[in-house]
């Protein structure tokens, strides 16, 4: 009895298999894998044309625009020419620029701190040791220095001592006889604070073995500027009232300049407390001894003058 195949219906041989399932899907993934070639050439075909046309379009923008701004150079000289043709100065650029108020406000928040955090802010001198800020925290303090020694030379139980120091001067004009007591007041106090900077110095040298540059020693301790610049200007605003009481004021300078060298020290050579404070009282005793050592060479001149006042 024939056989047929169930799916074409064609007639079999006796142990024939009918491959018309085979070739029907041989043939349907050939035009599949045809088909999908040809969609992704056009694909292809369709992103070249889009990006050449991008190209072009931005050549020609940039074309344009190239174009725009020669254009507009060309007009801005023309118009320039004309101007100065017809005497018409341009305008100059203003050369004081507007305060920038981030910058005024920075500054202010780093003034309070010098009430609010007075150790962070000594730290914050220690580790990044501003050689501007110091410059001007010295010059205030010089300033302040000269306000005092003008405070003094106002005071009528030693008026005639500083009179005497000044008439070296050959002048009689009171306005000049002011500015050099004024200078040699901020002399005196910026020549006390490098002195105590050299005796820091030498310490560390010496005691702590850390090399240490002088300049960033200076910024380093540039906040002791500040108070003692404070110290000494409520000083010569006591003068006037209370000599006594301006000594006293003197006096808390000194101690206030201990305290923040304690943590100067302490941030700068990263010690530990007992150490710090040991360095501290030597380095003041050594700052002490100095200033007297200055005083007691100046007091036999101090006498002299005294006796030359009381003569006249």
């Amino acid at each position: 009895m024939a056989r047929y195949c169930f799916y074409c219906g064609r007639a079999l041989s006796p142990g024939e298999k009918c491959t018309c399932r085979e070739d029907s899907r041989k043939k349907t993934d050939t035009a599949d894998g045809s088909d999908q070639q040809a969609s992704h050439a056009k694909t292809t075909e369709a992103f070249n044309k889009k990006d050449s046309a991008t190209g072009s379009q931005a050549h020609n923008r940039a074309g344009s625009s190239w174009a725009d701004k020669l254009n507009q150079q060309r007009e801005k000289n023309r118009t320039a020419r004309a101007k100065a043709a017809a005497g018409v100065k341009p305008r100059s650029k203003p050369i004081f620029r507007k305060p920038d108020k981030m910058a005024l406000f920075a500054s202010l928040q780093q003034f309070i701190r010098f009430f609010t955090k007075p150790a962070d802010t000594v730290r914050q001198a220690v580790q990044f040791a501003d050689r501007r800020k110091a410059v001007i925290l010295l010059s205030v303090e010089g300033l302040t220095g000269g306000i005092l020694m003008t405070a003094l030379a106002a005071k009528d139980e030693i008026s005639g001592l500083f009179q005497l120091t000044i008439i070296q001067t050959g002048s009689r004009s009171a306005i000049l006889n002011g500015l050099f007591l004024f200078m040699q007041g901020v002399s005196l106090v910026l020549s006390l604070h490098l002195i105590l900077a050299a005796l820091l110095y030498f310490l560390l040298k010496i005691f702590v073995r850390q090399p240490v540059d002088f300049t960033r020693l200076i910024s380093s301790i540039s906040p002791i500027s500040f108070y003692s610049a404070m110290f000494l200007l409520m000083s010569s605003m006591a003068m006037r009232g209370s000599m006594f009481y301006a000594v006293m004021l003197l006096v808390a300078c000194f101690g206030m300049t201990m305290m923040m060298m304690f943590i100067t020290l302490r941030q700068l050579c990263q010690i530990e407390e007992n150490r710090a404070a040991g360095l501290t009282a030597l380095l003041m005793t050594a700052y002490a001894a100095v200033i007297s050592l200055m005083i007691s060479q100046i007091a036999p001149v101090l006498k002299t003058l005294f006796d030359m006042q009381l003569a006249l």
